[in-house]
């Protein structure tokens, strides 16, 4: 293929992008990172072990959504299980394999409200 047949073929994929989807995918993207950075902010930190990790095959602005089972450990109690939805960006999928442990902040008024902190 020639480079005007991919610029041809460019064109036609831009022409079919969806305006409501692509200000859905916006709003949707802009809520989930305001509820991230406002746990950031308060939340208690402590660590979290992936337990199960599900592609749910929804995706916002190409990145996938996937269902995690997460066993949560804070300071001083006792651990528990949560389980959140968690919108991947597809280079960072290895991040989130069951097994994998990590930071995470617990929102303090809503301790099913969990975040990777790193």
């Amino acid at each position: 293929m020639g480079l005007f047949d991919r610029v041809k073929q460019a064109f036609s994929a831009a022409a079919n992008i969806n305006p409501e989807k692509l200000a859905a995918d916006q709003s949707t993207a802009q809520a989930y990172g305001e509820e991230l950075n406002r746990i950031n902010k308060v939340g208690i930190p402590g660590t979290g072990t992936i337990t199960a990790a599900v592609d749910t095959g929804e995706r916002t602005a190409g990145n996938p959504w996937y269902q995690l089972d997460i066993d949560v450990s804070l300071p001083g109690e006792d651990s528990y299980s949560v389980s959140k939805r968690e919108m991947v960006p597809a280079t960072m999928v290895d991040k989130y394999a069951v097994g994998t442990t990590r930071g995470v902040k617990v929102d303090p008024q809503d301790r099913n409200k969990v975040i990777f902190a790193n």
